[in-house]
């Protein structure tokens, strides 16, 4: 993803900066604990489609 989109992109549900992880898959809310997907280089965003994860998971993630 373009680092000038990432910059710009901000958790729906908290406004809060947004990581991409390493692989460029998807995009975390470490305040919220929530991941949100890229697709083919396009952020699904929706708050419902985001996944749960723990803080542990977090930490085991590596994040840019």
């Amino acid at each position: 993803m373009n680092k000038a989109l990432i910059d710009i992109l901000v958790c729906p549900a908290c406004n809060g900066k947004l990581k991409l992880t390493k692989d460029s898959k998807q995009l975390i809310c470490t305040f919220d604990k929530l991941a949100y997907s890229v697709n083919d280089g396009i952020p699904n965003l929706l708050i419902d489609a985001a996944e749960k994860v723990s803080s542990d998971d977090i930490d085991n993630m590596e994040l840019s």
